[in-house]
């Protein structure tokens, strides 16, 4: 008698879990189908929260800006030097220095670049 109660049990948890699992795609059967030939609408854009930003001057002269976001765990700094061939560049012309040292390794249609560079 145990077995043919054992058998029984296993029948009608069997049963139970596929009614519980057609119950469940129920819904999904219901739906329409996707049509693939059109593109979706577009999602809700994200909003971007950036951080307010603090500037203070070092007593070296140095320019300190700080932007504060305390639940990311981040440290990041960047150091920016106002220096090199940048400085002698006419505000109209910024960048022609550098790009006259580039060409130097490249050369001309008469000279290289070793010949340009002596």
């Amino acid at each position: 008698m145990t077995l043919f109660n054992l058998g029984s049990t296993r029948a009608r948890v069997l049963s139970a879990a596929c009614l519980i699992t057609l119950l469940a795609c129920l819904p999904l059967a219901a739906q329409q189908t996707l049509d693939r030939t059109k593109v979706p609408p577009a999602g809700k854009p994200p909003v971007l929260r950036v951080p307010a930003w603090t500037r203070s001057k070092l007593p070296n002269g140095a320019e300190l800006v700080v932007a504060e976001k305390h639940d990311l765990p981040l440290v990041s700094f960047t150091i920016t030097f106002i220096g090199g061939a940048n400085q002698f560049d006419p505000p109209e012309r910024t960048g022609i220095s550098g790009l006259v040292a580039a060409m130097m390794n490249e050369g001309t249609k008469t000279r290289d670049g070793d010949a340009l560079s002596k």
